[in-house]
Protein backbone atom coordinates (compact mmCIF):
# COMPACT_ATOMS: atom_id res chain seq x y z
CA UNK A 1 0.00 0.00 0.00
CA UNK A 2 2.88 2.39 0.77
CA UNK A 3 4.46 1.57 -2.59
CA UNK A 4 1.19 2.33 -4.37
CA UNK A 5 0.83 5.62 -2.48
CA UNK A 6 4.34 6.50 -3.63
CA UNK A 7 3.31 5.70 -7.21
CA UNK A 8 0.41 8.13 -6.84
CA UNK A 9 2.79 10.82 -5.60
CA UNK A 10 5.05 10.12 -8.59
CA UNK A 11 2.04 10.65 -10.87
CA UNK A 12 1.43 14.08 -9.31
CA UNK A 13 5.13 14.83 -9.78
CA UNK A 14 4.81 13.90 -13.47
CA UNK A 15 1.86 16.25 -13.96
CA UNK A 16 3.84 19.14 -12.46
CA UNK A 17 6.87 18.19 -14.57
CA UNK A 18 4.68 18.20 -17.72
CA UNK A 19 3.58 21.75 -16.94
CA UNK A 20 7.17 22.85 -16.33
CA UNK A 21 8.32 21.16 -19.54
CA UNK A 22 5.58 22.95 -21.45
CA UNK A 23 6.38 26.38 -20.01
CA UNK A 24 10.17 26.23 -19.95
CA UNK A 25 12.39 27.24 -22.85
CA UNK A 26 15.05 24.61 -23.53
CA UNK A 27 17.08 23.30 -26.51
CA UNK A 28 15.18 21.02 -28.84
CA UNK A 29 15.83 17.29 -28.45
CA UNK A 30 14.51 15.31 -31.41
CA UNK A 31 13.49 11.90 -30.13
CA UNK A 32 10.63 9.45 -30.66
CA UNK A 33 7.51 11.06 -29.16
CA UNK A 34 4.18 9.33 -28.47
CA UNK A 35 1.70 11.69 -30.16
CA UNK A 36 -1.20 10.45 -28.03
CA UNK A 37 0.60 11.29 -24.80
CA UNK A 38 1.47 14.73 -26.22
CA UNK A 39 -2.18 15.24 -27.21
CA UNK A 40 -3.40 14.21 -23.76
CA UNK A 41 -1.01 16.64 -22.04
CA UNK A 42 -2.19 19.40 -24.40
CA UNK A 43 -5.84 18.61 -23.62
CA UNK A 44 -5.17 18.80 -19.87
CA UNK A 45 -3.51 22.20 -20.28
CA UNK A 46 -6.20 23.60 -22.61
CA UNK A 47 -9.31 22.18 -20.87
CA UNK A 48 -10.48 25.53 -19.49
CA UNK A 49 -10.44 26.99 -22.99
CA UNK A 50 -12.96 24.56 -24.48
CA UNK A 51 -15.02 23.04 -21.65
CA UNK A 52 -17.81 25.66 -21.87
CA UNK A 53 -17.74 25.79 -25.66
CA UNK A 54 -17.29 22.32 -27.08
CA UNK A 55 -17.43 18.59 -26.55
CA UNK A 56 -14.00 17.02 -27.10
CA UNK A 57 -13.77 13.75 -29.05
CA UNK A 58 -10.62 11.64 -29.23
CA UNK A 59 -10.43 9.45 -32.32
CA UNK A 60 -6.94 8.02 -32.01
CA UNK A 61 -5.67 5.51 -34.54
CA UNK A 62 -2.82 3.02 -34.18
CA UNK A 63 0.23 5.13 -35.11
CA UNK A 64 3.97 4.97 -34.40
CA UNK A 65 5.87 7.66 -32.54
CA UNK A 66 7.07 10.75 -34.39
CA UNK A 67 10.45 12.45 -34.60
CA UNK A 68 9.99 15.63 -32.56
CA UNK A 69 10.77 17.52 -29.36
CA UNK A 70 8.00 16.62 -26.89
CA UNK A 71 7.67 20.03 -25.21
CA UNK A 72 7.64 21.92 -28.53
CA UNK A 73 5.13 19.50 -30.07
CA UNK A 74 2.91 19.91 -27.00
CA UNK A 75 3.14 23.71 -27.41
CA UNK A 76 1.86 23.38 -30.98
CA UNK A 77 -1.00 21.07 -29.99
CA UNK A 78 -2.09 23.37 -27.15
CA UNK A 79 -2.15 26.28 -29.60
CA UNK A 80 -4.25 24.33 -32.12
CA UNK A 81 -6.76 23.19 -29.48
CA UNK A 82 -7.08 26.74 -28.08
CA UNK A 83 -7.59 28.11 -31.61
CA UNK A 84 -10.29 25.51 -32.25
CA UNK A 85 -12.02 26.44 -28.99
CA UNK A 86 -11.89 30.16 -29.74
CA UNK A 87 -13.46 29.53 -33.17
CA UNK A 88 -16.58 28.17 -31.41
CA UNK A 89 -18.80 30.73 -29.62
CA UNK A 90 -20.05 29.77 -26.17
CA UNK A 91 -22.99 27.35 -26.34
CA UNK A 92 -25.68 29.80 -25.35
CA UNK A 93 -24.55 32.11 -28.20
CA UNK A 94 -23.95 29.41 -30.81
CA UNK A 95 -27.28 27.65 -30.97
CA UNK A 96 -25.68 24.24 -31.51
CA UNK A 97 -23.29 21.88 -29.76
CA UNK A 98 -19.65 22.80 -30.29
CA UNK A 99 -17.33 19.92 -31.13
CA UNK A 100 -13.55 19.52 -31.30
CA UNK A 101 -12.20 16.24 -32.68
CA UNK A 102 -8.62 15.08 -32.18
CA UNK A 103 -7.61 12.25 -34.50
CA UNK A 104 -4.45 10.44 -35.54
CA UNK A 105 -3.71 8.29 -38.57
CA UNK A 106 -0.94 7.25 -40.94
CA UNK A 107 -0.80 9.06 -44.29
CA UNK A 108 -0.21 7.11 -47.53
CA UNK A 109 3.36 8.48 -47.58
CA UNK A 110 4.05 6.92 -44.14
CA UNK A 111 3.95 10.14 -42.14
CA UNK A 112 1.88 10.45 -38.98
CA UNK A 113 -1.11 12.81 -39.30
CA UNK A 114 -2.46 14.60 -36.21
CA UNK A 115 -5.74 16.40 -36.90
CA UNK A 116 -7.51 19.04 -34.80
CA UNK A 117 -10.96 19.72 -36.25
CA UNK A 118 -13.73 22.02 -35.04
CA UNK A 119 -17.26 22.81 -36.17
CA UNK A 120 -16.85 26.51 -35.43
CA UNK A 121 -17.16 29.64 -37.53
CA UNK A 122 -14.51 28.74 -40.09
CA UNK A 123 -12.44 31.20 -42.14
CA UNK A 124 -12.98 33.03 -45.42
CA UNK A 125 -10.31 32.47 -48.09
CA UNK A 126 -8.71 35.88 -47.46
CA UNK A 127 -8.04 34.99 -43.80
CA UNK A 128 -6.95 31.43 -44.59
CA UNK A 129 -4.30 32.75 -46.98
CA UNK A 130 -2.63 34.75 -44.17
CA UNK A 131 -2.93 32.49 -41.11
CA UNK A 132 0.82 31.79 -40.99
CA UNK A 133 1.81 35.47 -41.31
CA UNK A 134 3.47 36.77 -38.12
CA UNK A 135 1.26 39.17 -36.10
CA UNK A 136 -1.77 38.56 -38.32
CA UNK A 137 -4.87 37.93 -36.23
CA UNK A 138 -8.64 38.36 -36.44
CA UNK A 139 -9.06 38.09 -32.65
CA UNK A 140 -9.97 41.10 -30.49
CA UNK A 141 -7.25 43.21 -28.89
CA UNK A 142 -5.91 41.44 -25.81
CA UNK A 143 -6.98 37.97 -26.96
CA UNK A 144 -4.37 37.02 -29.57
CA UNK A 145 -0.97 38.21 -30.77
CA UNK A 146 -1.09 36.65 -34.21
CA UNK A 147 2.06 34.63 -33.49
CA UNK A 148 0.62 31.26 -32.48
CA UNK A 149 0.26 29.65 -35.91
CA UNK A 150 3.40 31.31 -37.24
CA UNK A 151 5.50 29.89 -34.40
CA UNK A 152 3.73 26.52 -34.60
CA UNK A 153 4.44 26.30 -38.33
CA UNK A 154 8.14 27.02 -37.76
CA UNK A 155 8.34 24.39 -34.98
CA UNK A 156 6.73 21.68 -37.12
CA UNK A 157 8.95 22.54 -40.10
CA UNK A 158 12.00 22.20 -37.84
CA UNK A 159 10.88 18.58 -37.21
CA UNK A 160 10.73 17.93 -40.97
CA UNK A 161 6.94 18.14 -41.04
CA UNK A 162 4.22 20.51 -42.23
CA UNK A 163 0.89 21.99 -41.17
CA UNK A 164 -2.10 21.99 -43.53
CA UNK A 165 -5.29 23.98 -42.96
CA UNK A 166 -8.69 23.38 -44.53
CA UNK A 167 -11.50 25.75 -43.62
CA UNK A 168 -14.82 26.99 -44.94
CA UNK A 169 -16.63 29.99 -43.55
CA UNK A 170 -19.51 28.87 -41.36
CA UNK A 171 -18.52 25.19 -41.54
CA UNK A 172 -15.47 24.83 -39.31
CA UNK A 173 -11.74 24.23 -39.67
CA UNK A 174 -9.49 21.19 -39.93
CA UNK A 175 -5.78 21.59 -39.10
CA UNK A 176 -3.49 18.66 -39.94
CA UNK A 177 0.05 18.25 -38.59
CA UNK A 178 2.14 15.79 -40.61
CA UNK A 179 5.34 14.48 -39.07
CA UNK A 180 7.91 11.82 -39.99
CA UNK A 181 7.39 8.54 -38.15
CA UNK A 182 10.09 7.40 -35.74
CA UNK A 183 11.54 3.89 -36.13
CA UNK A 184 9.07 1.41 -34.64
CA UNK A 185 9.95 0.02 -31.21
CA UNK A 186 8.28 -3.12 -29.92
CA UNK A 187 5.80 -2.50 -27.11
CA UNK A 188 6.01 -4.24 -23.74
CA UNK A 189 3.48 -5.20 -21.13
CA UNK A 190 3.62 -6.41 -17.54
CA UNK A 191 2.29 -9.73 -16.37
CA UNK A 192 1.54 -9.38 -12.68
CA UNK A 193 1.95 -12.35 -10.34
CA UNK A 194 2.12 -14.81 -13.22
CA UNK A 195 3.67 -17.80 -11.45
CA UNK A 196 1.70 -20.99 -10.83
CA UNK A 197 -1.05 -22.93 -12.55
CA UNK A 198 -1.18 -22.26 -16.31
CA UNK A 199 -4.94 -22.97 -16.30
CA UNK A 200 -5.72 -19.83 -14.29
CA UNK A 201 -8.03 -17.35 -15.98
CA UNK A 202 -6.19 -14.38 -17.52
CA UNK A 203 -7.64 -10.92 -16.79
CA UNK A 204 -6.52 -7.90 -18.80
CA UNK A 205 -6.59 -4.77 -16.57
CA UNK A 206 -6.40 -1.39 -18.31
CA UNK A 207 -6.07 1.93 -16.50
CA UNK A 208 -4.51 5.20 -17.57
CA UNK A 209 -2.33 5.56 -14.46
CA UNK A 210 -0.99 1.98 -14.63
CA UNK A 211 -1.54 1.53 -10.88
CA UNK A 212 -4.47 -0.92 -10.76
CA UNK A 213 -2.67 -4.07 -11.85
CA UNK A 214 -1.16 -5.19 -8.55
CA UNK A 215 -4.06 -4.22 -6.24
CA UNK A 216 -6.49 -6.03 -8.58
CA UNK A 217 -4.17 -9.05 -8.72
CA UNK A 218 -4.24 -9.20 -4.90
CA UNK A 219 -8.03 -8.91 -4.80
CA UNK A 220 -8.55 -11.59 -7.44
CA UNK A 221 -6.28 -13.96 -5.55
CA UNK A 222 -4.45 -17.05 -6.82
CA UNK A 223 -7.19 -18.13 -9.23
CA UNK A 224 -6.41 -15.38 -11.73
CA UNK A 225 -3.42 -14.07 -13.68
CA UNK A 226 -3.44 -10.32 -14.33
CA UNK A 227 -1.99 -8.52 -17.39
CA UNK A 228 -1.75 -4.77 -16.77
CA UNK A 229 -1.72 -2.13 -19.56
CA UNK A 230 -2.33 1.61 -19.89
CA UNK A 231 -3.33 2.01 -23.55
CA UNK A 232 -6.13 0.53 -25.61
CA UNK A 233 -3.98 0.14 -28.70
CA UNK A 234 -1.51 -1.99 -26.70
CA UNK A 235 -4.45 -4.21 -25.74
CA UNK A 236 -5.45 -4.56 -29.40
CA UNK A 237 -1.86 -5.46 -30.31
CA UNK A 238 -1.80 -8.09 -27.56
CA UNK A 239 -5.05 -9.64 -28.79
CA UNK A 240 -3.85 -9.50 -32.40
CA UNK A 241 -0.78 -11.52 -31.37
CA UNK A 242 -3.08 -14.29 -30.16
CA UNK A 243 -2.41 -13.88 -26.43
CA UNK A 244 -5.10 -15.64 -24.39
CA UNK A 245 -7.29 -13.22 -22.44
CA UNK A 246 -10.39 -14.45 -20.60
CA UNK A 247 -11.83 -11.15 -19.33
CA UNK A 248 -11.17 -7.40 -19.49
CA UNK A 249 -11.41 -4.93 -16.61
CA UNK A 250 -10.95 -1.35 -17.84
CA UNK A 251 -10.96 2.22 -16.65
CA UNK A 252 -13.66 4.36 -18.30
CA UNK A 253 -10.89 6.55 -19.75
CA UNK A 254 -7.48 5.33 -20.96
CA UNK A 255 -4.42 7.26 -22.12
CA UNK A 256 -5.32 6.95 -25.79
CA UNK A 257 -9.08 6.34 -25.98
CA UNK A 258 -12.35 6.11 -24.08
CA UNK A 259 -13.78 2.92 -22.65
CA UNK A 260 -16.47 2.89 -25.35
CA UNK A 261 -13.81 3.10 -28.07
CA UNK A 262 -11.99 0.21 -26.39
CA UNK A 263 -15.24 -1.79 -26.32
CA UNK A 264 -15.84 -1.19 -30.04
CA UNK A 265 -12.25 -2.20 -30.84
CA UNK A 266 -12.54 -5.41 -28.84
CA UNK A 267 -15.74 -6.27 -30.72
CA UNK A 268 -13.65 -6.22 -33.91
CA UNK A 269 -10.40 -7.91 -32.83
CA UNK A 270 -11.76 -10.32 -30.18
CA UNK A 271 -15.56 -10.61 -30.45
CA UNK A 272 -15.58 -13.61 -28.08
CA UNK A 273 -14.63 -11.20 -25.25
CA UNK A 274 -17.41 -8.67 -25.76
CA UNK A 275 -19.55 -10.16 -22.97
CA UNK A 276 -16.56 -10.28 -20.64
CA UNK A 277 -15.67 -6.58 -20.48
CA UNK A 278 -16.31 -4.63 -17.25
CA UNK A 279 -15.59 -0.97 -16.48
CA UNK A 280 -14.35 0.82 -13.36
CA UNK A 281 -14.76 4.54 -12.67
CA UNK A 282 -14.04 6.80 -9.73
CA UNK A 283 -16.51 9.41 -10.92
CA UNK A 284 -16.43 10.15 -14.66
CA UNK A 285 -19.77 11.48 -15.81
CA UNK A 286 -19.34 11.69 -19.59
CA UNK A 287 -22.09 10.16 -21.71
Amino acid sequence: MIAEAQQGAEQVKKIVRDLLTYSRSQPEQLVSVDVHEALDIAVNIATNQFKYRAHLVRDYGYVPGVVADESRLTQVLVNLIVNAAQAIPERREYGKEGKITLSTSIDPDGRVRITVEDNGLGMPDAVKARVFDPFYTTKPVGVGTGLGLSISNNIIRSFGGEIRIESEEGRGTRVSVLLPAAPEVSGTYDIVEDEGDEDRARVLVLDRAGQLGRPVARMLGPRYEVVSLRKGRDAFALLDEGERIDAVLSDVKLLDMSGMELHRGISRVAPHLIGRVAFITSGDFDE
